[in-house]
């Protein structure tokens, strides 16, 4: 008989290869988040090994567990491990769409069963209009313009609309993890309701709220830290789009010159003058920075941090993460010690001049030019 690794080897070998980051188990990684993407591959073998009949026994003692976990007590599961697809076995009956599942609510089992009793309920329905409405609430909640109206165009293609999503949400790694923790926390929310329904028709007091998640939901998931040599060229290739960007009716040729010359004067970004916060997909990819170099005021000589580049990758743009990345700047500007914070903007820069004020920037200069020939009588 074909154990585990060689009966689902094909399948396991794919996992492998969604999977991202170190295969080295160390203590600073030792807790790693699950692959979303990987979810239905797993399902397939769950599938396979779940035995007919199989159901969660002693559901209220996991509720009884989980509350007291929740206000503060020691909790201990001892549980007999046979392999890593323990916990998945638990979520499997609860996304199953092809049965009609029931749980029994005074022994808290969930049944496959259309049986017709006060002790049996329904578990909360999940059809295609609810689904349907879930991606529309996600798509609402998106920042980014070109996102919301990518994946809105595919919910009014007509058929196959679910298929065109989930295939439209993998093209962007970042944009699929993001409908997956949005999903989950949603359905966790519905069933959440559910259950405190249910306790309210037996007598019972509701469930209390759960913590509120006051982040933006497409910066959730991103990490702000700072640089490193693994991001250098990335963080000096983008430097160098968004330098481009700023330059108008300028030659290409004639803005690397540029570049090259204004950046010949200002230290790297990882030298010890300088202070370089980068922002991570989940992924582990740049999608954005922010970079300053430490310089003395000339008045009182005191230390002050001048931003050369605030950049967001272009497809990340949008969502708030340049707020979010200037935020954590001036944080650590002032954890340096520096007394102030210098952004000098300039051609297409001075839109942002709003955005600078709105997290506290004053205006303390004016640079104007003039073309002669274009000059007004006065």
């Amino acid at each position: 008989m074909l154990n585990v690794a060689d009966r689902f080897k094909a399948i396991i070998s794919q996992m492998l290869v969604n999977t991202t980051g170190n295969g080295l188990i160390t203590a600073a990684n030792v807790y790693q988040e699950g692959k979303p993407n990987n979810k239905h591959l797993l399902k397939q073998i769950v599938n396979a090994l779940m035995l007919p009949g199989s159901r969660l026994q002693g559901f209220e003692n996991l509720v009884e567990l989980y509350q007291r976990a929740k206000a503060g007590e020691s909790c201990l599961i001892l549980m007999e491990h046979y392999s890593n697809f323990d916990i998945p076995c638990f979520y499997e009956p609860m996304e199953d769409q092809e049965q009609q599942f029931i749980v029994d609510i005074n022994a808290g089992n969930i049944l496959s069963s259309d049986v017709d009793s006060p002790d049996y309920l329904q578990i909360p329905p999940w059809r295609q209009i609810e689904g349907f409405s879930l991606m529309e609430k996600f798509i609402s909640k998106l920042r980014n313009p070109l996102h919301r109206e990518l994946l809105h165009s595919v919910l009014t293609s007509g058929k196959g609309v679910f298929r065109n999503f989930k295939d439209a949400l993998k093209k962007n790694r970042q944009l699929e993890r993001l409908w997956f923790s949005f999903k989950e926390k949603e359905m966790r929310r519905i069933v959440r309701e559910w259950y405190n329904e249910q306790r309210e028709l037996k007598g019972l007091q509701r469930l209390g709220p759960e913590p509120e998640d006051t982040e933006e939901l497409l910066l959730c998931d991103f990490t702000i830290k700072p640089g490193n040599k693994e991001y250098l060229e990335a963080v000096i290739e983008l430097d160098r789009q968004a330098f481009a960007e700023n330059m108008e009716n300028v030659r290409p040729e004639k803005i690397e010159e540029l570049y090259r010359e204004k950046r010949s004067f200002i230290p790297g970004p990882l030298d010890e003058k300088c202070s370089l916060l980068i922002c991570e997909t989940p992924c582990g990819e740049l999608a954005g920075f922010a970079w300053g170099v430490k310089t003395e005021n000339r008045l009182d000589s005191s230390m002050e941090m001048r931003l050369i580049q605030l950049a967001v990758a272009g497809n990340m743009r949008g969502l708030g993460m340049g707020a979010q990345l200037l935020q954590h700047f001036v944080r650590q500007a002032g954890s340096l010690g520096a007394r102030r914070l210098v952004a000098e903007l300039s051609g297409p820069a001075l839109k942002l001049a709003s955005f600078f004020e709105r997290l506290g920037f004053m205006n303390s200069s004016v640079v104007m030019h003039l073309d002669p020939d274009s000059r007004k009588e006065v």
